[in-house]
């Protein structure tokens, strides 16, 4: 699960257009274009040009909203989605860090980034977009009281929910649960309360007008939905269990292969058989004029115009202002059409002329909405659903027509050569580092198409030239191509989750890093490019991620989307390291150094203290307190060792200013010489005797109390400190991401007397510590397993 092997906008965003190009960027850049895993053969070719024609027909937009991952209604959503081609988003609350880890040993903050992983691999399969709130899971909560008091209050999840319906705009919204006690997890019933009332919220523009301040303007859903678990009526049924000939089984069972994915979770083995099964909703709120809505529904959609053409009539009476608009909405919907009857299972490329048509018309239509006398409201409605259908005209051309942009780092010319050859790039990009790139464009089609320009898609401050260029009219079965030399600047942002907590313990919401980044899933990858190639009937564009390779010892080649990373990671191998308040007896200190670069480095792992001197803790000294490391290659491990000794006279006091005002840290080290270590609560500063003289202006309280102290480690290279580690997060059958932390170590004095040859039995809990710490007391730790607790002898 876990090994150890920003894209930023310029100008702010006032205007509502502007946030617009944003959130249509956005969403073009969670496209996935190539991850280590094996794309779904449904997402692809024939099979997958059908649903996006699908989703071209209709505007319908639908977003449902969860508590955790693996809360969702998989069943409903592939059935919106991949069978009636609604543009559907999936909102879950939290990322599910408060639960137990099944798979693995990641837990808290780390668990909550696989569990995003998890979930994107299963959207993969519903067919919808991801968002989450910053609030977070914290464990099984027994009322809804409970967790709003956690969470702050209802604003932090209303306020969110209400960013992303204002952003996303849907038609329909779509509680997975009902905000009563039948829903079990007080999360699920918080989560299904506070959708109720973003669903007003998000339409009333007192409502976080901070939010208008951003570009965002008010959007009222047409229709909120409950989960219906007691089939109350009226009620709202889906078979779910309906066979779908392109996905080859039940909309539910595809659903279920996606979940399957969430393995932390324990659902790695679920299967369903083919067959009726149905998933039951009821409707608790409406705008819609009340002739439109009847209690005997089929859909979600029923009473809404969600036809192409029936975009034009959400303007009302100021149609006449763009007259344009509704016969270029129909002469689309026959583009599609024709794109349908064009598209044969054996050879597809000819539905790409109409649909390369189609996309023109649609990028013709969004210009002439912009420059129209429409409504700034107005606009926004028609440029959401516009945007999307130019995202869908162009995938559904480059599966039509064949095409393929792939980019990735350039293998060293120590390579190997050869027709099965298999490539081992570095792994991730270091601020300051220069390599070559290369962006490759395929013809898989019957068509010729000619690629016009490949370009690079990367933040600001990133620089990028090209080495060579192959660019050509291209036959079937053709490739062309162009190199870059990229520069990455000294500056640049590591690829990080945006989100986090300083402490998991006592923060129940996330603070975000980078506010542009907000209820993302995850922020966009840094290095990406995009092509634009003609084709009989116009232009088209492909998009595609940077990816960096590497050789499995078993699985053979793979790769993952390139990121950028500090040159080292360094952490302590445990968090926590505990001592007896009376112990005197030295101990080891392990620090581990990984190297992001691909070129030796000598470096220098130190201890940095703002107020002691090199080495000097409260409760302890590091010898030596700094100490260098060597490292060849990326990938090269080092661990660094150190003695630790406890002092003899631990700094157990604290002193009390005889100010009116308490001295800030500077003047505080000034009077007392630097040797003061600073807590806000009264536990550890120099001992009374030894200061009483250099520090007139101080009393001092002696606290004989158990305390702890935070140790952090940094490496010192090129002038500069680095004290973050990071985990890779992956596996075989999902993405890759990152998990960071601070390079610290706890270290507790605890107040315990251990009886002689005190022997322990334990049995192991997930992501538990406490056999180390045990051990780290001098108490002899045996482990025991569930199975061998019956027949074990615990006498011994």
């Amino acid at each position: 699960m876990t090994s150890t092997r920003s894209l930023r906008c310029k100008g702010s965003l006032t205007h509502p257009l502007r946030f617009l190009a944003l959130t249509f960027l956005l969403a073009i850049l969670q496209v996935p274009a190539g991850a280590d895993k094996p794309a779904l053969a449904q997402d692809q070719g024939y099979v997958a040009l059908q649903q996006e024609l699908q989703r071209l027909r209709t505007t319908a937009r639908l977003m449902h909203t969860t508590a955790h991952p693996d809360d969702e209604d998989g069943g409903m959503l592939t059935l919106q989605s991949r069978g009636n081609g609604t543009t559907a988003l999936l909102c879950s609350l939290t990322r599910g860090q408060g639960g137990q880890n099944k798979s693995g040993d990641a837990f808290s903050d780390e668990l909550g980034v696989l569990r995003t992983l998890e979930l994107l691999a299963a959207d993969e399969y519903y067919g919808v977009e991801q968002r989450f709130t910053r609030v977070a899971d914290f464990g099984f909560s027994k009322t809804p009281e409970e967790t709003f008091e956690k969470w702050g209050g209802h604003e932090v999840a209303v306020g969110d929910l209400v960013h992303i319906i204002r952003t996303f705009r849907p038609d329909v919204l779509v509680a997975r649960f009902s905000g009563t006690s039948r829903d079990g997890h007080a999360h699920h019933q918080a989560s299904a309360i506070v959708t109720r009332e973003a669903f007003r919220a998000a339409g009333d523009p007192n409502r976080f007008p901070e939010q208008l301040k951003e570009g965002l303007l008010p959007w009222q859903p047409k229709k909120l939905y409950i989960g219906n678990f007691q089939q109350e009526e009226p009620k709202l049924a889906f078979d779910i269990g309906t066979y779908s000939p392109l996905l080859g089984v039940s909309y539910t069972q595809f659903a279920v292969q996606g979940l399957a994915h969430q393995t932390s979770q324990g659902t790695g083995g679920f299967r369903l058989p083919p067959g009726h099964r149905f998933t039951y909703y009821k409707r608790v709120d409406a705008v819609l004029p009340q002739a439109s809505l009847k209690d005997n529904e089929s859909d979600f959609f029923d009473g809404i115009d969600t036809s192409l053409p029936g975009l034009a009539s959400r303007i009302g009476a100021d149609e006449s202002k763009a007259p344009f608009l509704r016969p270029g909405l129909q002469q689309l919907a026959k583009l599609v059409e024709e794109a349908a009857q064009n598209a044969q299972p054996r050879d597809p490329s000819a539905a790409g002329s109409p649909l390369i048509a189609g996309l023109k018309l649609t990028r013709d239509l969004i210009k002439q909405v912009q420059q129209s006398q429409l409504t700034l409201p107005q606009k926004l409605e028609l440029l959401t659903n516009l945007r999307t259908k130019e995202s869908q005209f162009e995938r559904a051309a480059n599966l039509a027509l064949g095409v393929l942009l792939e980019v990735s780092v350039d293998p060293p010319d120590t390579a190997q050569a050869g027709f099965f050859r298999l490539e081992q790039t570095f792994q991730t990009a270091v601020p300051g580092q220069t390599f070559t790139l290369t962006a490759r464009f395929y013809d898989r089609g019957t068509e010729n198409v000619e690629p016009e320009e490949i370009a690079l898609d990367m933040p600001e401050g990133f620089k990028s030239e090209v080495v060579k260029r192959d660019l050509k009219p291209l036959h079937s079965g053709d490739m062309a191509s162009v190199q870059f030399r990229v520069t990455v600047p000294d500056d640049a942002q590591y690829t990080k989750p945006y989100w986090g907590r300083k402490s998991a313990y006592k923060e129940s919401v996330d603070s975000i890093g980078n506010l542009s980044y907000a209820t993302l899933d995850l922020p966009p990858w840094p290095f990406r490019a995009h092509a634009i190639y003609s084709a009989a009937a116009g232009k088209g564009t492909v998009h595609a991620i940077a990816m960096a390779k590497y050789i499995d010892p078993v699985s053979g080649q793979g790769q993952h989307e390139l990121a950028v990373a500090p040159p080292f990671s360094i952490e302590f191998p445990d968090a926590i390291r505990v001592l007896r308040k009376d112990s005197k007896e030295p101990f080891d200190l392990t620090v581990r150094v990984r190297s992001q670069l691909n070129k030796p480095a000598d470096a220098e792992v130190r201890f940095p203290s703002q107020m002691l001197s090199p080495g000097a803790f409260v409760s302890v000294t590091i010898d030596p307190a700094q100490k260098p490391v060597h490292l060849d290659k990326e990938g090269d491990v080092a661990e660094v060792h150190f003695k630790v000794t406890p002092r003899d006279h631990p700094l157990l006091s604290f002193a009390y200013l005889k100010r009116p005002k308490p001295l800030p840290a500077s003047d505080i080290k000034r009077v007392c010489g630097g040797l003061m270590y600073l807590a806000k609560s009264p536990n550890a500063s120099p001992p009374a005797d030894q200061l009483t003289a250099r520090c007139p202006e101080a009393e001092f309280q002696q606290v004989p109390r158990e305390y702890t102290e935070p140790i952090n480690a940094a490496v010192h290279y090129e002038g500069r400190d680095f004290s973050q580690g990071f985990h890779v997060i992956s596996r075989a059958d999902l993405d890759t991401f990152y998990y960071y932390h601070p390079a610290e170590l706890t270290l507790a004095t605890v107040d315990v007397k251990i009886p002689p040859k005190l022997k322990v039995g334990y049995i192991m809990g997930a992501g538990d510590e406490i056999p180390s710490i045990l051990s780290q007391l001098g108490i002899s730790v045996e482990m025991i397993s569930p199975t061998d607790l019956q027949h074990s002898d615990l006498s011994r």
